[in-house]
């Protein structure tokens, strides 16, 4: 076999050389193996600048899958932000089917904790909603389940319960200073005004099932616990007149999900843990 044979044999081989099993990488090498020391060394290098450029167009392959379909979605949304006309945004966002439907029930838009999930419809990932001024949240609260106590800066939020018959609502009043408390059943409702700090929970022993609208297409979310303890410890602990070891204890003890329970609530509704 000549110089050049050898070569294109090698650089076909290398294209799938990480999927062959050793015995086949053995049999590769002895076939192109060459009879004096220099060609030997020289086919040694060719053999490991393949398997390197093999290695580089499936690490290169790998980072396209990955970061690909995020960022069509991100451009997407680019462009349907930039469209001068409505129509325009009609137009680029297409007549499909499923242009104009979104799925409660699909893992989109999904936070989740032990006390529930939510499923967010918002400008990520409905992007019918880009300029129309509004998004949606459908809930679902377990026994005893709530949502931590948060504000959405961007958004007032209308609250109606659909499902459940003893879920308490409240938000902080900035006139009195005090908790606005809102105890709510089924197709009862509420309004959260933006940036209130307010919160959701279903006292009852079955689950609830709620549905919140926004007037905006991003209204976004803040966890009080969560976004009080990113301030410096020092100036927590001052806050809470504490010291900074239990601040920082505090701190480290805080829910990783936004939708806990209640422990006096399982308790009472015969619960296990």
């Amino acid at each position: 076999m000549n110089g050049e044979n050898r070569r294109r044999s090698l650089a076909i081989a290398g294209k799938s050389y990480l999927h062959f099993t050793p015995a086949a990488k053995e049999r590769i090498f002895r076939l192109y193996r060459p009879k004096d020391l220099t060609s030997n060394i020289s086919s040694i290098s060719m053999i490991m600048m393949v398997k390197t450029l093999a290695i580089v167009a499936i690490l290169l392959l790998s980072i396209t899958t990955i970061f690909s379909a995020p960022l069509v979605s991100i451009q997407k949304l680019r462009n349907l932000k930039s469209d001068p006309t409505e129509s325009q945004r009609l137009s680029d966002l297409g007549t499909g089917p499923d242009v104009y439907k979104f799925d409660f029930t699909s893992t989109n838009g999904v936070v989740a904790g032990p006390g529930g999930k939510a499923i967010q419809a918002s400008i990520d990932d409905f992007p019918a909603l880009t300029a129309q001024g509004t998004a949606l949240i459908v809930g679902f609260l377990k026994p005893c389940g709530f949502i931590l106590p948060h504000v959405h800066p961007r958004a007032t939020s209308m609250f109606v319960v659909t499902q459940g018959d003893n879920v308490r609502t409240g938000f902080y009043n900035e006139h009195t200073g005090k908790f606005v408390v809102t105890p709510l059943k089924q197709y009862q409702g509420t309004v959260f005004p933006q940036g209130a700090l307010h919160f959701e929970q279903n006292l009852s022993c079955k689950q609830a099932v709620f549905v919140a609208g926004f007037n905006s297409v991003d209204p976004g979310l803040n966890s009080g616990s969560s976004t009080f303890f990113q301030l410096p410890i020092d100036l927590i602990a001052a806050s809470l007149n504490i010291t900074t070891a239990q601040a920082t204890s505090l701190r480290d003890h805080l829910p990783a999900a936004p939708l806990q329970t209640v422990a006096s609530c399982r308790a009472r509704c015969g619960l296990s843990d």
